[in-house]
Order: C-alpha cells, then sequence, then structure tokens
C-alpha cells in the first residue's frame, strides 16, 4: 500500500504518528499511564538508537523532545508486499516488530519505520 496523501493519522499501540508532508511526527498515545510511558520510552528508545547507530535501514530521526514526548522522523513510504520471514531476513537487526506495515523501500533497501520496541535490548546484547 502506498499512502500520497499530504496529511495522514495512522495509530499503532503505544503512538499515534502524524504524517504530515516528508515527515512522521511519533506522540504518545494516551491508553492509561502504562500505555503512555510505553509510548515515551519507545520514542526515547528509537531516538537513542538512530543517535548511536545511524543505519541506512533505520528510519532517519530528525528531532527528539526530551523525555520523549515527541519524536520527527523521515516520513517513507509503506513496503507492505513482503511477508515477515522475508523481511527478518532482509533486515540486519534481530528482536524488531517485523510486520510488514512496519517496512518501508529506500533507493533498493528495506528500512525500519517503528524500532522504539524493547527487541533491541537484546538484539545489542548479541
Amino acid at each position: 500500500m502506498v499512502d500520497r496523501s499530504w496529511f495522514r493519522i495512522a495509530h499503532g499501540m503505544t503512538r499515534l504518528v502524524l504524517l504530515i508532508g516528508p515527515l512522521a511526527v511519533k506522540l504518545p498515545r494516551w491508553r492509561g499511564v502504562y500505555g503512555w510511558s510505553y509510548g515515551l520510552l519507545a520514542n526515547c528508545h528509537e531516538a537513542a538508537r538512530w543517535r548511536a547507530n545511524r543505519h541506512p535501514q533505520l528510519a532517519r530521526v530528525f528531532w527528539a523532545a526530551p523525555g520523549g514526548g515527541l519524536l520527527v522522523t523521515r516520513r517513507y513510504r509503506l513496503y507492505a508486499d513482503l511477508d515477515r520471514r522475508a523481511i527478518e531476513v532482509a533486515l540486519p537487526f534481530g528482536g524488531v516488530d517485523s510486520k510488514p506495515g512496519n517496512v518501508a523501500l529506500d533507493r533498493g533497501l528495506l528500512v525500519l519505520l517503528d524500532y522504539g520496541n524493547e527487541g533491541w535490548e537484546a538484539a545489542e546484547s548479541r
């Protein structure tokens, strides 16, 4: 599925994503205190992973608010024509959410759009 609209709102489990032109603005989603906290942590983790790695297969982070209240990344066009196993093989990261709606194709590389989850700790400890 390719979305070419200028503005769209997407809902994840822990974050609300405002897709505005070339940007994706990720905000914690209110689902009680724990849900909000997980959204804050996801934004913090994603910003920290980008700063530490800047891997071309991670969605580029432009700006992150201290504390995880807001994360601004590059907006990509979704690439949902692969199944989970094909995505896992194509990405060099373990322990990430490999659902088809979480990847984009950019200059011939699969790009992981949501990497703020806890699976990264397991992948980094290998």
